[in-house]
């Protein structure tokens, strides 16, 4: 019974996180979403993750908020930390070679061959 008490706490609280994530990943697709929402949606998803050791998808739902709010750097900052943890984050990689395309070349090349590495077919349909 003791055991019980702190895994019903835990799954609360990834159930929690993994909300704040799937609602997150809607805010981001959603084109009529306010910049209110998508900043509520960033203050969430930063307190998401407490006992979750992956930070893959909390990582890469922030970084198309951030996307979606016009901040690329922050979101470029987001998507290093990802492939850093998930060095095979091929979505990431392209999206940091999308937005580092004009203020870092040297970085946008590195992310391309990154990406072209990890789905070569992609790679040439997209012209990278």
């Amino acid at each position: 019974m003791a055991l019980a008490i702190p895994i019903v706490g835990w799954l609360a609280i990834s159930y929690g996180d993994a909300d704040s994530i799937d609602s997150g990943a809607y805010l981001a697709g959603r084109a009529g979403a306010t910049p209110a929402q998508l900043a509520d949606a960033v203050r969430d998803l930063r307190s998401a993750g407490t006992l979750n050791p992956s930070r893959t998808d909390r990582l890469g739902v922030e970084a198309a908020l951030e996307v979606r709010r016009g901040h690329p750097a922050a979101a470029a900052k987001l998507l290093e930390e990802l492939v850093r943890d998930e060095p095979d984050a091929r979505d990431a990689w392209f999206l940091l070679a999308q937005i580092y395309r004009t203020q870092n070349p040297a970085r946008a090349a590195e992310a391309r061959a990154q990406f072209k590495r990890l789905d070569p077919r992609e790679a040439r349909k997209l012209h990278l």
